[in-house]
């Protein structure tokens, strides 16, 4: 006898159902969902910020876990393009983003794509993340200024995005995080970190900010450091970093922190406000919150 089909439906399964069936339907409701979305090539130039708030407070910082979509369609609910000169989105310049101000939703949560009983919508905002940059000091830290630069006018664009078409609160999921793209977590919630409280455009511009992980228990460090010693146990040669050693056991490397974790302590109120309390150099001395 053959053996019984889960009824649990795949992903590619869902994904055809909803290219045949789905997006033809929702075309029926273009006056309530739009089926538009608008293309920014480059974003932290075509996106000027008038500022509506005075202050340069940083917003208020959440990590949680979960399925962003959800958690988004969450947020959004507390919320009460065409015209584009581009002839096509894709593929998404290296520094531009994408604008669906419209996204339905109508299977979840997760991975369980059960059919939902009421459609919902919200906008997201598509920017391609740096994909395996190189890395310095065993995995923690990118090679390359440019890189690291580069990265960062994502995450500018990327909010600007938001504030230019009236969105001050913002879901954000693993973006560049994982086993795909392997950008180093400490420095990149860094990154992030000192948009929200220093870009001079951004800064104190939104209300929340929610970093959502919908797998607690993602390592992308852990990915790094399990790559670094394949490749040196495959030169044949002695390991060179005592880092790598020091997770050389099942019960050490356990203990190599979660991207949840890093993003804890990065946006902790405490290290955010002595963050916020300190000169830096970079963004000269006039930092002071009001």
């Amino acid at each position: 006898m053959p053996p019984q089909r889960s009824s649990r439906l795949r992903a590619s399964e869902v994904a055809a159902d909803t290219k045949r069936n789905f997006i033809p339907l929702i075309k029926n409701y273009s006056d309530f969902f739009s089926p538009y979305s608008f293309l920014y090539p480059q974003p932290i130039l075509q996106c000027t910020i008038q500022r509506r708030k005075p202050t340069t407070r940083p917003p208020l910082f959440k990590i949680e876990v979960g399925d962003p979509v959800m958690k988004a369609l969450a947020y959004a609910a507390m919320d009460t393009q065409q015209n584009s000169p581009e002839s096509n989105n894709y593929p998404i310049p290296p520094l531009g983003g994408i604008l669906s101000d419209t996204v339905v939703v109508y299977r979840g949560p997760n991975d369980r794509y059960d059919r939902l009983g009421r459609w919902f919508d919200l906008p997201v905002v598509s920017i391609p993340p740096t994909r395996r940059p190189k890395l310095k000091d065993n995995g923690l830290k990118y090679s390359f200024t440019e890189e690291r630069e580069m990265t960062r006018d994502k995450l500018r664009g990327a909010l600007r995005i938001c504030l230019y078409n009236g969105y001050d609160r913002v879901v954000i999921g693993d973006f560049g995080l994982g086993n795909g793209h392997r950008n180093p977590p400490q420095e990149l919630a860094e990154l992030w970190r000192d948009v929200f409280l220093f870009d001079p455009d951004l800064r104190g511009q939104f209300a929340y900010v929610a970093f959502v992980f919908e797998d607690p228990q993602q390592s992308t460090i852990r990915h790094i450091v399990d790559e670094i010693a394949k490749k040196e146990n495959g030169s044949g040669g002695k390991s060179r970093s005592g880092f790598l050693n020091s997770f050389s056991t099942d019960q050490s490397h356990a203990d190599i922190p979660t991207d949840r974790q890093i993003f804890e302590q990065v946006f902790d109120p405490a290290v955010v406000d002595r963050i916020l309390r300190q000169p830096d150099p970079r963004y000269g001395l006039d930092m002071i919150t009001t």
